[in-house]
């Protein structure tokens, strides 16, 4: 049974978007969890509506037949009188895949000369004239039920469909993402958020690197909320999250050890780096390697200090590309300034590690083509106690106009 007629036509997108269950069985479109009421007036929720399904290679196309089936029943009004304007047939029929018909409609719209114009009117009509008495009598009952759906292998990463991406529209724009192999060097606070924002998106691999062990005070610094038998249980953090995250999808290779001068053509195949780390001279190894590489990747930071009882400080995203790469030792710190930042003493701070996290994550975005971009910021700094947002950047944009990648 496959998804791409579903994932390929966009009626049917349309109608998972709206939440409405969808399967293509012996090449008849199924709609499941459709709630109708039965001879005793009582609703049931377990209908399913079944009709002829034409494909033009994996498109649907608009349906030439009226008509449709139905599974569980012959369903009625709210009084249980059976809803005879639109049956036209109460015969049991076998259409095959195990898919048994109770009754068939017939309900031909007055208008496009008696024909459907596409899949979702003609399903939102034929279940609206079915589920509207069962919603009558229980105003719980509908049939976008929004059930997790279980793509087809070559369909992405992700072991239930993103229905959040087709009911914004932006399928398209995600694809951007499709092929790439992203590494993640710390998964300290911000790194976390990181992952949790990358695994989120098409991307192919995902590749965190990190040697330490997940103790208590990283829990109240990064997402998630662990049990104490995990934390008893002192996991890698690579291995904490990788459980975690495959989850919802495929494609998470963890590493349990830290990126150095030794290891680091183990990035070669990556298509994008996120650098979390706050060991400035261990940075420096990675850039110069990302340089040689011609790898584009991201620098995250903060400083982080107590004045007059609250927290200040800075926090700061720079991107580093091929093309762009004259700024680095303007904005990436290859000395480390010690240990009076109170950052690393208080680290219960996890908003700051998602909001740097959040803007590393819109950068590569805009960088890949996902967001507008109209200032191609090298680096941006966000201040805490003014909550402004400084950008930098070395070259004007062509001509001195905005620009949108």
């Amino acid at each position: 049974m496959s998804r791409r007629p579903i994932s390929r036509s966009e009626d049917l997108q349309r109608l998972e978007a709206d939440g409405y269950t969808l399967a293509i069985v012996g090449g008849k479109l199924v709609v499941s969890n459709v709630p109708f009421v039965n001879a005793k007036a009582t609703v049931r929720h377990d209908g399913a509506l079944v009709m002829a399904l034409t494909l033009a290679g994996d498109v649907a196309q608009p349906p030439d037949d009226h008509t449709a089936s139905f599974v569980g029943g012959i369903p009625c009004d709210r009084h249980g009188r059976e809803l005879t304007k639109i049956i036209n047939s109460r015969a049991k029929s076998d259409l095959g895949g195990g898919v048994v018909v109770d009754c068939t409609f017939s309900m031909m719209p007055n208008t496009n000369g008696g024909r459907y114009p596409n899949l979702y009117e003609k399903v939102t009509k034929y279940i609206a004239a079915i589920s509207g008495h069962a919603t009558a009598q229980d105003s719980s009952a509908t049939a976008r039920v929004y059930k997790p759906v279980v793509p087809d292998e070559d369909d992405g990463p992700f072991k239930y469909l993103d229905t959040a991406s087709s009911r914004a529209g932006i399928d398209a724009l995600n694809e951007k993402l499709k092929g790439e192999r992203v590494a993640i060097i710390g998964l300290g606070g911000s790194g976390e958020y990181i992952l949790d924002f990358v695994v989120k998106t098409h991307v192919e691999e995902i590749h965190p690197f990190d040697e330490d062990i997940y103790l208590t005070h990283n829990a109240f610094r990064g997402p998630g909320a662990p049990t104490l038998e995990e934390l008893d249980a002192a996991p890698l953090k690579v291995d904490h999250f990788t459980a975690i995250y495959s989850n919802m999808r495929t494609g998470i290779l963890p590493h349990p050890y830290a990126i150095t001068a030794e290891n680091v053509s183990e990035l070669r195949d990556m298509t994008f780096v996120f650098l979390a780390i706050d060991d400035a001279p261990a940075k420096k190894p990675i850039v110069d390697a990302l340089l040689e590489m011609g790898i584009p990747f991201i620098d995250v930071g903060m400083g982080v200090n107590e004045v007059g009882g609250k927290l200040t400080g800075v926090v700061r995203t720079t991107i580093v590309t091929p093309d762009d790469r004259d700024h680095v030792a303007d904005h990436i710190k290859f000395i480390d300034v010690g240990f009076d930042d109170d950052y690393r003493r208080n680290i219960q701070i996890a908003e700051l590690n998602a909001r740097n996290a959040s803007d590393a994550v819109i950068r590569w975005k805009k960088f890949r083509g996902i967001y507008a971009d109209m200032t191609g910021e090298h680096t941006s700094a966000f201040s805490i106690a003014t909550n402004h947002v400084v950008n930098e950047r070395l070259e004007p944009l062509v001509d001195g106009e905005a620009e949108c990648a």
